[in-house]
């Protein structure tokens, strides 16, 4: 099985090697995998040296499935300290059990165990839980979405097997295999959703420039036939020329719909408008554009500022989310904080302006 999960791990870092345009969230996914298959090898060689009898490696790293969850969703260094805190002390009560003198009495850390693979179980259903609310609040596109639903579904499997072994008399599926299926089924999902949207991201740039080579190819203009007769006379007969003015509409026209997708798959895909500190600045390194072009092309458009252009995928959000508010613990603060304002006021101005009410109608609905 080594070997399989090795290439699927290899063929994903490939993969993401591949792209041209490499978000956050990419490399989250690749880290993920990789420390997934890292404790899958360590779990295996324990077991071929017989070193885990009684110390369960496998019980250890699921402590951290919760937490390596939340770090794939997306959440604030704060809430994944605090994740990662619990899963330690999970860890420091294990060794602690286990380096105690009652750890020579196999019936005992055998019992230990059942208490602990139970813990662990109600631990990363709970996880499975709010990583589904958590999703079906978020605005994550594509991919971004699929890989922590199959981990949310693995941890699923992986626990509810867990804790039903407990009451059969024959053990099914051993500790590593049921380990091992959690680690392939996140596998085989990441490097078939991250192929996926390689492939459509390289798909639409060609799409792009074929529509920009389409827009820029203009006709030749007609060659000036003259026809002299009888010496004193010249008949010119020329053909209507493209005027310069349709050339240029044409070059603006493909610039601007190149920079469109750029920011929807830079900035509007992996969510970077929920980010306090974007500026036209910022948005012009990340997009590698003249700060000048990417203001002139926000004033052609509907929105005329970078500001109210951003502000408006921050409402379609912020609606989302106050839709969503099914315990009641949102207010209108916590929405702007969340939808990356930096005050209740400029949230509050920028939701009447593209909704034409309040926020509070839709926390009070």
């Amino acid at each position: 099985m080594f070997p399989t999960l090795l290439l699927l791990l290899l063929t994903l870092l490939f993969i993401y090697r591949s792209k041209e345009e490499r978000q956050l969230s990419d490399l989250k996914i690749i880290l993920v995998n990789a420390i997934l298959v890292f404790n899958w090898m360590l779990m295996f060689l324990a077991q071929k040296l017989q070193l885990n009898e009684d110390f369960s490696l496998g019980l250890i790293f699921s402590f951290f499935n919760g937490s390596l969850l939340i770090f794939l969703l997306g959440f604030k260094n704060k809430y994944l300290f605090v994740h990662f805190y619990i899963a330690l002390m999970l860890l420091i009560v294990y060794v602690i059990v286990y380096s105690t003198s009652l750890a020579n009495n196999v019936d005992f850390m055998l019992k230990a165990n059942c208490v602990a693979l139970i813990t662990t179980g109600i631990l990363n259903i709970g996880y499975a839980c709010l990583g589904f609310v958590t999703l079906s609040k978020s605005s994550l596109k594509s991919y971004y979405r699929c890989i922590p639903t199959f981990y949310i579904i693995s941890l699923f499997i992986g626990s509810f097997l867990g804790i039903s072994f407990l009451f059969t008399e024959t053990l099914l599926l051993s500790n590593i295999a049921i380990y091992t299926l959690h680690v392939a089924l996140v596998l085989v999902v990441s490097v078939v959703f991250l192929a996926v949207h390689t492939w459509k991201g390289k798909r639409s740039e060609k799409e792009g420039k074929n529509v920009e080579n389409t827009v820029i190819a203009q006709p030749k203009v007609a060659e000036v036939v003259v026809e002299v007769r009888e010496k004193s006379l010249a008949i010119v007969d020329i053909e209507a020329m493209t005027p310069i003015t349709d050339k240029i509409e044409g070059d603006q026209a493909a610039n601007d719909l190149e920079i469109k997708q750029l920011i929807w798959r830079e900035v509007i895909e992996p969510q970077l408008y929920l980010k306090h500190d974007l500026t036209l600045s910022k948005l012009s390194k990340i997009l590698k554009r003249d700060k000048a072009e990417l203001k002139d092309f926000f004033a052609r458009t509907e929105a005329n500022t970078f500001t109210h252009y951003i502000n408006r995928f921050r409402i379609e959000y912020a609606v989302t989310l106050l839709r969503t508010n099914a315990d009641g613990d949102l207010n209108v603060e916590k929405a702007a904080e969340l939808c990356g304002f930096n005050s209740r006021v400029s949230f509050y101005r920028a939701f009447v302006n593209v909704m034409g009410f309040p926020p509070s109608e839709l926390l009070e609905s």
